[in-house]
């Protein structure tokens, strides 16, 4: 998991809170949800700043990175 958390690492927190927000909104969970899980106060904040519109092509995009990097750390530790 060590390398996993480095190759996560390059990418900023807000990046991937904004990534988790909206890929959660986008895929049907509850904002209110959304929000108690990024610990805001108030679900405007989650909707507004967060929780941007995706598509279905960059839910796709997203996926694959997060393949790649969860493949990438299965070949690591077999090695």
């Amino acid at each position: 998991m060590h390398e996993l958390a480095h190759r996560l690492g390059m990418v900023g927190a807000k990046s991937r809170l904004r990534s988790l927000a909206s890929a959660l909104v986008a895929n049907g969970n509850d904002p209110k949800l959304v929000q108690e899980l990024l610990r805001h106060s108030n679900v405007k904040t989650t909707l507004d700043i967060y929780a941007k519109a995706m598509t279905r092509a960059k839910l796709e995009a997203q996926g694959w990175v997060l393949q790649q990097l969860l493949t990438e750390e299965v070949k690591s530790a077999v090695v």
